[in-house]
This record gives structure tokens, C-alpha cells and sequence, in this order.
């Protein structure tokens, strides 16, 4: 959270920014965690969210991430089919375009340190 306060940010300050973000999903953990009492381990599995893995650490510095990395023509034939329906604000009816995110995603999920 750098740059000049705005929002949130201006009014509570980046400590209580931290605290508010690591209270709801502090509260997320545990809706999830009644679903399956006996879990020790929460799985989020959006690929997108490699792109926030600081912001991640931040809030929960024992988090771990594990990359795996997809055939990249699976990974697109993939979203190309999931474009026409649920994934339409996310994925590409073009194929390209979901090769390009792919290498963004990739290239992001290898530089995480955790």
C-alpha cells in the first residue's frame, strides 16, 4: 500500500487498511473452515491472484503458494470455452489474448517468495 492516501487508506491508514483486510478474511477463513471442520489447510485456487501475492504476505506472512504451471494450449482452449459463459469478463473468446495472460500469470506466479 504505497503512494499517497486516498480512501480507505486516508482515513485509517495503511496499519488499519492491513487490519481491516486481515479481519474479513480472517472471517472468510472461518465460514470456510465450518464448512470442513476438520481441514487444516485452505486452498484458493484463482490464477489470477498470483498478481496480489505481495499484498497477500502482507496480510498472511505463513501463506504458501504452490505454482503449478498448465499446458499453455490446454490453459487456453480452456478459457476460450469457459468465455462464452461464466469467465466472459475474464477470458477470451480469442485464443491469443488467453495465451497472453497465461505468460502474465506465469511469469508472475515465478516470482513469488514465500
Amino acid at each position: 500500500m504505497t503512494g499517497r492516501p486516498v480512501g480507505l487508506t486516508k482515513l485509517l491508514g495503511d496499519k488499519g487498511v492491513r487490519g481491516l483486510l486481515r479481519s474479513i478474511s480472517t472471517f472468510i477463513f472461518a465460514k470456510i473452515a465450518e464448512i470442513n471442520p476438520s481441514a487444516t489447510v485452505v486452498l484458493e485456487k484463482t490464477p489470477s491472484h498470483v498478481n496480489c501475492s505481495r499484498e497477500t504476505l502482507e496480510l498472511w506472512p505463513d501463506a504458501h503458494f504452490m505454482h503449478i504451471i498448465r499446458d499453455p494450449r490446454c490453459v487456453a482452449a480452456s478459457m476460450r470455452a469457459a468465455s462464452k459463459s461464466w469467465t466472459s469478463d475474464w477470458a477470451s473468446p480469442v485464443a491469443w489474448k488467453n495465451c497472453e495472460r497465461w505468460v502474465v500469470d506465469v511469469s508472475a506466479g515465478r516470482q513469488i517468495n514465500n
